[in-house]
């Protein structure tokens, strides 16, 4: 039994005496290395292949540049492009440090009280634009002040994270509602849309590294399939968690589970 071999198993006579019960726990704590093995092989693959696709635009558009003289201005261009895939690439390695830091409880956190209405708010605003630009209806309701002890930057990108989501794949004249209340001792956040929604064997595989349903991918070709994995990576260094209900056709709501302890 190796690393390279993790599907061996122990033999069980059945007896059900002490070695018996040994060798069911050494086949349990094998099986949980094997799958966690198969997982890390996934996630460099997956992550390879991401990274793979812009650096190897970036690499042709610069090889075409340099082949022959051109005018400052198709320079420029080329330039432009590239700077657009560096960034592509740059958000995809943020992603997966930021990733990496909560799988292993390391995620740096700035705790402070941050007023939750407030961030909706300065979410909705930073996406007014792009909401516009889809003809999507993008509306936070003003609610009563909510506070939570968290860190302000990280919260921000776990409501963005979901908003753009919605307003990604929510048709032109669909909606995108966020609304807040504070449940027991609790805070939730509820963002809403009328998008293309998701069959219920997607709900789980959404929040992992990646996944795209292939509704999704049809929808649009940008993404990397990290932004819900990092909101709910988010939510659970917070001691939070995110719950999805979706129906294909229908729309997504997804819904933010904070402990409110201020």
């Amino acid at each position: 039994i190796s690393a390279e071999h993790l599907t061996q198993r122990v033999d069980e006579t059945g007896a059900g005496d002490e070695l018996d019960h040994l060798a069911k726990t050494l086949n349990h704590m094998l099986s949980g290395l094997d799958a966690a093995f198969r997982q890390i092989r996934q996630f460099s693959a997956s992550a390879s292949h991401e990274l793979q696709t812009p650096l190897t635009i970036l690499k042709g558009e610069l090889e075409v540049a340099l082949r022959s003289p051109r005018r400052p201005e198709e320079y420029q261009a080329v330039l432009t492009s590239s700077l657009e895939e560096v960034d592509r690439i740059a958000r995809l390695v943020e992603g997966l440090l930021l990733l990496s830091r909560a799988e292993a409880g390391v995620l740096k956190m700035d705790r402070q009280p941050v007023e939750l209405s407030q961030l909706l708010e300065e979410v909705v605003a930073r996406l007014k634009r792009l909401a516009d630009s889809r003809s999507i209806e993008l509306r936070f309701d003003p609610a009563e002040q909510v506070f939570i002890p968290g860190d302000r930057e990280h919260l921000g990108r776990l409501l963005l994270n979901l908003a753009d989501n919605a307003i990604k794949y929510t048709d032109p004249g669909g909606k995108v509602l966020l609304s807040l209340r504070k449940e027991g001792n609790s805070a939730c956040v509820r963002v809403k849309d009328t998008g293309i929604g998701m069959a219920a064997e997607e709900l789980e595989k959404v929040f992992q590294p990646f996944y795209r349903a292939a509704e999704a991918r049809s929808q649009s070709e940008h993404g990397t399939g990290l932004g819900l994995c990092i909101a709910r990576s988010i939510a659970m260094a917070h001691g939070g968690n995110i719950e999805v209900e979706s129906r294909p056709g229908e729309g997504s709501s997804f819904r933010v589970i904070l402990p409110a302890g201020i």
